[in-house]
């Protein structure tokens, strides 16, 4: 027969997969001698050669790749990496595709494709079990824009997504024990597959119990506070999720697993979230290099329940060329609810700038909440900060006439808000940030008041795959009716990895007939970033930054731009692109002698 179930295909595809990636059950095999050849594919049209070889499990080391070599394989691996190859070709429908190994010469293999046509995808039907309730949603409306569709190339990939996404909508809808049953009938004398989903959606439920399992030194109601939903409340599985992830933030719990049971009657379901707690307390030690910090160390330790109660307490120590601390802190999560956090800390430190450096004493308080899904964050603040010891360098004391000291005491209400939409943390390909910041600050001894403003905006946009636009705009402003009694400590100053690259950290602004460096009222950059790909995980970078302190907000005097630009690589890591920048300074500056300067980053510089 040419008609067959691809229920089955997809059965046998997994079997081969799990038998191509080693994965098998029973006792050890005894340890292979090893014979490595080179590996090439021949005859990939309708994938790149490097994707059909990645999902074999033949990827080229850093080695290969810098030295511009094929990928190697164990020659006992060959027969796994043909059927990992022919099942690739099956999940995305050329269920035709023959693959062979051709040994042309004793040290590389050809893994040799004849794809043949693709299978379409014929009709995708969503249809209503005989014995759903009355009243059960629209099977056209669960059934609306999925990812399989009519007319297109057939992947399993796509099929299993569209019954994942049908059971995420009745579940959504409060069937809390819906079911999907999908089915693809392929025929290959046509090149058409059938598909399709007969859905259960039982009834409709509300919230019964929620119980907690595993739960030994956890407090009970930081974790209901963690829910989403109530006893009562519709059963919904996207808060199920949220509840799920609200709980795993906690960072008290290895696994989180929430299991829907039953209720007293047909229309409710009981919820028991299994627990297991990890490790309480934790103790980390972080030695690193950067360009502008040098060698820096970090101790820190910090335990997730005091008191009795669920609080993440603990205290930092850090050493490096411009920032020294000790730190001790306090966060109380979900002090109202799962969106409110509380924090708190007290910092003893250092910080050194180009002429000056001081001593600092600095206490906060306040609270961090979450609004419009998670995308909008806000924080509020109660501050004190004690300036122990102001120490300029020799022009820097000859600006401020003798030798004057700006030990301060300050008191301030900073509140920020933050608006997210990235696609990713580290590397975003698209979406935005935007940022306020702002903090009306009380100078204690002088009477000065002044308050600082900061409004930033990054944007990202794809051009291509892997080719991505970086945009950003940085603008900071300092109001007072007393420039002079603002502290040097909290005016702004440019340059540096995440400033402007080119200038060394923290060496633009103002000066002083003296030459000495006294920050500005006001700050205005903006930088431009093309991240594009290279080889394998190797990423290129090309920049443009520009802009500078300024002696009041948007007040622009003559030659006060400056700019950078220059170039950079990124190698992709499991925790995040690792790299560095070179940057070239467009203009002399009397702070900056150097040409150029090289950044080192975990990230990118925004």
């Amino acid at each position: 027969m040419r008609r067959q179930r691809f229920a089955a295909a997809v059965v046998l595809s997994a079997v081969l997969a799990l038998l191509a990636h080693g994965i098998t059950a029973g006792a050890k095999e005894p340890k292979k001698a090893k014979d490595p050849v080179t590996v090439r594919l021949q005859g990939a049209s309708a994938f790149p050669s490097k994707e059909v070889l990645e999902a074999a499990g033949v990827k080229a080391s850093v080695g290969q790749w810098l030295l511009h070599r094929p990928p190697r394989a164990e020659r006992s691996d060959l027969e796994a990496i043909a059927e990992s190859v022919r099942n690739f070709y099956q999940r995305h429908g050329y269920f035709d595709a023959a693959v062979a190994v051709e040994r042309p010469g004793a040290n590389a293999v050809l893994v040799s494709v004849v794809e043949g046509p693709p299978c379409l995808v014929k009709t995708v039907s969503v249809s209503l079990a005989p014995d759903s309730p009355p009243g059960a949603a629209d099977p056209q409306i669960l059934g609306w824009d999925l990812p399989l569709r009519a007319g297109q190339a057939f992947s399993a990939d796509a099929y299993e997504a569209a019954g994942v996404l049908l059971l995420q909508r009745m579940k959504e809808d409060g069937r809390a024990f819906a079911e999907v049953k999908p089915e693809a009938v392929a025929d290959l004398s046509l090149h058409e597959v059938a598909a399709s989903y007969l859905l259960s959606p039982g009834a409709r439920c509300t919230v019964g119990q929620v119980e907690f399992v595993g739960r030994k030194l956890s407090e009970e109601r930081i974790l209901r506070r963690a829910l989403a939903f109530a006893p009562g409340d519709i059963y919904r599985q996207s808060k199920v999720d949220e509840s799920r992830d609200n709980l795993y933030r906690l960072g008290l719990f290895e696994s989180v697993i929430m299991r829907t049971l039953p209720g007293a009657s047909p229309d409710t379901v009981n919820v028991r979230v299994r627990l297991v707690e990890g490790k309480l307390q934790r103790v980390r030690v972080g030695i690193g290099y950067g360009t502008e910090d040098l060698l820096r160390a970090q101790v820190r330790w910090e335990t997730l329940r005091f008191a009795d109660h669920t609080m993440v307490v603990g205290a930092e120590a850090k050493v490096s060329a411009i920032d020294d601390k000790l730190e001790t802190y306090l966060r109380r999560p979900y002090i109202f609810d799962a969106k409110t956090t509380l924090l708190s800390n007290i910092t003893l430190g250092r910080k050194v700038e180009q002429d000056f450096d001081y001593n600092y004493l600095k206490a906060q308080g306040g609270l961090q909440r979450d609004f419009l899904a998670d995308r909008l964050r806000g924080t509020a603040f109660l501050v004190f900060e004690r300036v122990l010891e102001f120490t300029p360098n020799q022009s820097l004391e000859d600006a401020l006439a003798g030798g004057a000291r700006q030990v301060v005491s300050m008191g301030s209400v900073a509140a920020s808000l933050t608006y997210k939409t990235t696609d990713a943390p580290m590397d975003p390909a698209r979406g935005m940030i935007a940022s306020l910041y702002v903090e009306p600050t009380q100078v204690l001894d002088g009477g000065t008041f002044f308050t600082k403003a900061i409004l930033e905006g990054r944007q990202y946009f794809t051009l291509r795959p892997e080719w991505v636009v970086a945009l950003r705009v940085k603008v900071g402003g300092i109001s007072t009716g007393n420039p002079e009694g603002v502290p040097l400590t909290r005016r702004f100053y440019a340059g540096g990895a995440n400033s402007i690259r080119g200038y060394g950290y923290d060496t633009l602004g103002p000066l002083s007939p003296e030459g000495a460096l006294l920050g500005g009222d006001g700050l205005l950059e903006a930088s431009a970033e093309l991240r594009f790909p290279l080889k394998g995980n190797l990423r290129g970078v090309a920049f443009l930054d520009a802009g500078n302190a300024l002696p009041k907000a948007f007040d622009f005097p003559r030659d006060w731009l400056r700019a950078g630009t220059g170039a950079g690589l990124r190698y992709q890591t499991p925790v995040g692109p690792v790299g560095l920048d070179i940057a070239w300074r467009l203009k002399k500056d009397a702070q900056n002698p150097a040409p150029y300067q090289i950044y080192f980053f975990i990230g990118y510089a925004f």
